[in-house]
C-alpha cells in the first residue's frame, strides 16, 4: 500500500473540489417563485444577490446561461459542461448549431448562424437581459409552444418590438430590418416570452 502524506490529500481534494465548481455557476434570483415555494434541490450553491449574478454574467466567463423550471439561472463555462449537468447527450465538435437549443426553450446567440455565447429562457415572462448580453443577440430560436417578442429599450422613442412564432427562428438579425433605420443585430435589451 502507498502512503500519501496527508497535506497532499487535503490539497488534491480542494483541487477536485475547486475543478468540480469551475464549470457551473448556480445563480438562485432572489425572490424568485422556487426561492418563495422553497426548493427542493439539494445543490450546495448558497443563494446569490442580483449583483453577484450581473457581475458574473457581465463577466463573460460563462458560453452557456440557461434558466430552469424553478426560474433559476444557471451558467456554464463551456457547451460540454452544460451538457452534462442537465443530462443532455454530448455532441460531436463542429455539429452545434440551432438544435442546442433544448426543447421548450428561448435561445439567443451571440452570433450569427447560432453560434457563440448563448441564454436562454423557458419561463414565460419578461427577461430583462444583463449588461453582458444586451445588444449583443444576433441569432434566436423559439422552441417553446408559444410566441413572444424582443424589445430593444430606447430612452427618447417608443420602444420597437420584433414578434416571433412558437417555433420561430432567425440565424442572422442583421437581416430583420429596423423601424429606426439598419437592422436588429445586437439590438435586444430585453426578452418577452408568452
Amino acid at each position: 500500500m502507498h502512503h500519501v502524506p496527508t497535506h497532499r490529500l487535503a490539497r488534491g481534494a480542494a483541487a477536485l473540489a475547486a475543478a468540480a465548481t469551475a464549470s457551473l455557476v448556480l445563480l438562485t434570483v432572489a425572490g424568485s417563485p422556487a426561492a418563495a415555494a422553497g426548493s427542493a434541490r439539494t445543490d450546495p450553491a448558497p443563494a446569490m444577490s442580483d449583483t453577484d449574478i450581473t457581475r458574473l454574467l457581465d463577466s463573460a466567463d460563462a458560453a452557456v446561461c440557461t434558466e430552469g423550471a424553478d426560474a433559476q439561472m444557471r451558467c456554464y463555462t463551456t457547451e460540454a459542461d452544460y451538457r452534462a449537468a442537465e443530462g443532455l447527450s454530448g455532441a460531436e465538435v463542429g455539429t452545434l448549431s440551432m438544435s442546442e437549443c433544448p426543447s421548450g426553450y428561448f435561445c439567443l446567440w451571440e452570433w450569427t448562424g447560432y453560434g457563440g455565447d448563448r441564454v436562454q429562457y423557458r419561463v414565460a415572462g419578461t427577461k430583462d437581459l444583463y449588461s453582458y448580453w444586451r445588444d449583443r443577440g444576433t441569432s434566436y430560436y423559439n422552441r417553446r409552444a408559444a410566441g413572444g417578442r424582443l424589445v430593444d429599450i430606447r430612452s427618447a422613442l417608443p420602444d420597437p418590438n420584433l414578434y416571433f412564432p412558437a417555433g420561430g427562428h432567425h440565424s442572422d438579425l442583421g437581416k430583420e430590418s429596423y423601424v429606426y433605420g439598419g437592422n436588429w443585430n445586437n439590438k435586444v435589451d430585453r426578452i418577452v416570452l408568452s
